[in-house]
C-alpha cells in the first residue's frame, strides 16, 4: 500500500519521513540513484582526475568525459539512459 511504501522509504531516506511536501522529481531522483548504486558494476571506485577541455571538438570531449565517468559509475541504469 502507499502508506507502507512511505514508511519503508522513510526508513532508508530520512528526508522523506513525516509529512513535509517533496516533489516527485526528488523522489524519482532518489530511487533511480539508489538503484544505480545497488547495481553498479564498479565495486572499488578508482580516483579519476577532473577533465579539463582545451579546445577539442565537443564530440571528443563528450567521449573522454563519459569514459572517465564509466570508470566509477557503470550500471544497467546508466546503460538505459545513454
Amino acid at each position: 500500500s502507499p502508506r507502507e511504501f512511505k514508511l519503508v522509504l522513510g526508513r532508508h531516506a530520512p528526508q522523506f519521513l513525516g509529512y513535509s511536501q517533496h516533489d516527485s522529481h526528488e523522489l524519482c531522483n532518489f530511487v533511480v540513484d539508489a538503484l544505480h548504486e545497488d547495481v553498479n558494476r564498479v565495486r572499488k571506485k578508482p580516483y579519476v582526475e577532473n577533465f579539463e577541455a582545451s579546445g577539442e571538438p565537443d564530440g571528443t570531449i563528450a567521449k573522454q568525459v563519459l569514459q572517465r565517468h564509466r570508470q566509477r559509475e557503470d550500471s544497467q541504469v546508466s546503460d538505459l539512459v545513454q
